[in-house]
């Protein structure tokens, strides 16, 4: 008789289990799908917003930098540009030299922000058409890579007796 009892209770037990499990909350499901699934990739959903932050962050950067670039460049002008009217020859001449190493540094700038641009660009348009996994870090530091080039081309442009 306890058999008996004993069978029918795990029959009670498994009926009630099977009901549970067809009123599982979708959010249940899905939280069990997607989040504790074993297979997902941890930067799915999550790599194009940090790809897009870290653009977005370069972009900031520049701006701030060329702010200040701005107020140092003013003054540099200034100076040069007084010491264009001086009445010495010589200093006339470090004022003009000053002038045209200021054109020169800006154009330089102009190249460099160009080139940020250009970067943060490619990183938000290379994260845009993906799935957001592990191969898009290859991308980034191929992006990082680039970045590198560009910092040694305008150091050799900037230094070039070294």
């Amino acid at each position: 008789m306890e058999s008996n009892t004993s069978q029918q209770n795990q029959e009670m037990t498994n009926q009630a289990v099977l009901q549970a499990n067809e009123r599982i909350d979708p959010s249940v499901i899905f939280i069990n799908d997607q989040v504790l699934n074993a297979k997902a990739e941890p930067f799915t959903g999550s790599a194009k917003l940090i790809a897009d932050q870290a653009a977005a962050m370069m972009l900031q950067d520049v701006r701030g930098f060329m702010q200040g670039s701005q107020q140092i460049y003013m003054l540099a002008t200034a100076k040069a540009i007084s010491k264009t009217l001086s009445q010495d020859p010589t200093v006339r001449a470090a004022g003009t030299e000053a002038l045209t190493q200021i054109f020169r540094t800006q154009t330089e700038l102009t190249k460099f922000t160009a080139n940020v641009g250009t970067i943060a660009g490619k990183i938000t348009h290379d994260f845009n058409d993906s799935n957001a996994g592990f191969e898009d870090l290859e991308k980034l530091y191929q992006t990082a890579e680039i970045v590198e080039d560009i910092e040694e081309d305008a150091s050799e442009q900037t230094n070039p007796n070294q």
